[in-house]
């Protein structure tokens, strides 16, 4: 599904009398590994995950994994 907005997002244009806009988005992901998890936690695994998106050239979609935190960017 988020590899789906995120194709999306990047096939729209936006028509201005400026010219087209063309959007992006990097989007990170996590999934309920274990039910005691905080919302805290959700949080700071998705933006990790967001940031290595982000480092690996933007527009494109990452899952949490432990590597990410076992190997910060």
């Amino acid at each position: 599904m988020a590899e789906r907005m995120r194709k999306a997002i990047e096939e729209h244009v936006i028509k201005t009398p400026k010219g087209d806009i063309k959007l992006t988005v990097s989007i990170g992901l996590t999934y309920l590994q274990d039910r005691n998890i905080t919302l805290k936690d959700i949080l700071a695994y998705s933006d990790s995950a967001l940031y290595q998106a982000k480092s690996e050239g933007r527009n494109t979609v990452k899952l949490y994994s432990l590597s990410v935190i076992n190997n910060p960017i």
